[in-house]
């Protein structure tokens, strides 16, 4: 039943990407984002030639704005119920809740809700838990999550600043591990900072440097000055104002 459905699908877990994306989408600028989708490396990897890209770049890049508009650039694009995008957005802000069995589980939450379907191998899973009133460890969600995986065409997976999942407890290590079991017809797309860590995890891995880039920059404080009454009615009365604006902001963020 439905109302089975969506009991089960909270309890897998409680962690709301989707709320998230929504909020960095509303922020964006229309055409914010558009040379990494021209990219020939990224190009490469959405028609399946590579299984994974690794896009790192500093803090303040904008990784997490371009994490957010490659998710709905993909929803947009693939709209038939056999693929699937599913995504996290980690933070050490909430490195309690985000643990590697719960992004796991958000991972299959995610699937389930755009099937809309629960597979008897879940329900199982609810109720042995329930009944215990324990939770499901790694070892259990993850091959729920790759049997998910296989029935679709295609699975898109976002993962945003994979460096704020916490190195601790080898938390970052074992949410890979989980990530890596996932079959050849799901492509990964992670950001990060740069980190030796991570990179030597993706050493083998095409990788998009990301850099705030002038035309973005250019769009954002467009934006952002269109936003605020009083500095746009400055700009109005001296357009070369805004010419300087963006010369500053834009040198400022060189090498970012």
């Amino acid at each position: 039943t439905d109302e089975e459905f969506q009991k089960v699908v909270a309890w897998l877990s409680s962690l709301n990407f989707a709320s998230r994306h929504a909020d960095f989408l509303s922020r964006q600028q229309a055409g914010t984002g558009e040379w990494l989708l021209s990219d020939p490396k990224f190009q490469n990897w959405n028609n399946g030639n590579e299984s994974t890209l690794w896009c790192p770049g500093l803090p303040g890049a904008g990784k997490t704005t371009l994490a957010s508009m490659v998710i709905h650039w993909l929803e947009s694009r693939y709209q038939d119920p056999n693929t699937a995008v599913i995504y996290m957005f980690c933070s050490y802000k909430e490195e309690d809740t985000q643990t590697p069995e719960h992004l796991m589980a958000s991972l299959l939450k995610q699937i389930l809700q755009h099937k809309a379907v629960l597979p008897e191998d879940v329900r199982r899973l609810y109720q042995t838990h329930i009944n215990r009133n324990t939770r499901p460890g790694l070892e259990e969600i993850t091959p729920l999550l790759v049997q998910e995986v296989k029935t679709c065409s295609d699975v898109f997976v976002v993962i945003d600043a994979l460096d704020e999942c916490s190195d601790r407890e080898d938390k970052r290590a074992r949410l890979l591990d989980g990530i890596q079991k996932l079959p050849p017809n799901s492509h990964i797309l992670i950001t990060s900072r740069y980190s030796p860590k991570i990179e030597e995890s993706f050493k083998d891995v095409p990788q998009i440097d990301i850099q705030a880039t002038n035309d973005d920059v250019k769009r954002y404080v467009q934006g952002r000055i269109a936003k605020e009454p009083k500095l746009a009615k400055h700009v109005r009365s001296d357009p070369t104002l805004m010419d300087d604006i963006i010369a500053t902001v834009v040198d400022n963020c060189k090498g970012m």
